[in-house]
């Protein structure tokens, strides 16, 4: 995963999370705490294992020990979706999926964001100039969920 990716959708500084999940069995996560974007960056390769999905959290963390937790959470600096593919639900294919998400911020007039084709659907990522507290990110995020639904782009709400 590149750095200069990281530098843009995460907090300048803090205790950033990388996690890993078993395609085979949902249940088996692994997470690892990482200090510098350049550390989860080698931490993402190095946990790219086959049977596993590997995703690196927006959230920089206070406490390690707490885990990958909303309340461990201290800023985000990106606001963010998902839209899924797999097994052809709710899109059909990555290409879909894209295409939608073009259209919504097309109709809408959000600006445009980053794209990254996940492999089972498409993340769109808007990134901020300067991270902020998750207690002022988390009524903005779930705005844009609900514009989302509002708008009748099926996002996986889990993720946002």
């Amino acid at each position: 995963m590149s750095t200069t990716f990281l530098d843009a959708i995460l907090p300048s500084a803090g205790t950033y999370c990388v996690a890993r999940i078993n395609s085979k069995n949902k249940k088996a996560v692994q997470h690892r705490f990482c200090s510098t974007k350049e550390e989860a960056s080698q931490a993402a390769q190095e946990m790219n294992k086959e049977f596993w999905n590997v995703y690196v959290a927006m959230a920089t963390y206070a406490d390690p020990a707490a885990g990958r937790t909303a309340a461990n959470a201290v800023e985000m600096k990106c606001l963010f979706l998902e839209l899924d593919s797999h097994d052809g639900v709710p899109y059909a294919t990555p290409s879909e999926a894209s295409k939608a998400l073009k259209k919504f911020v097309v109709d809408t007039g959000l600006p445009k964001p980053t794209i990254v084709f996940s492999g089972r659907g498409v993340q769109a990522y808007w990134a901020f100039t300067e991270p902020v507290p998750i207690a002022e990110w988390v009524p903005v995020a779930r705005a844009l969920k609900a514009f989302c639904f509002a708008h009748g782009l099926k996002i996986d709400p889990q993720v946002t």
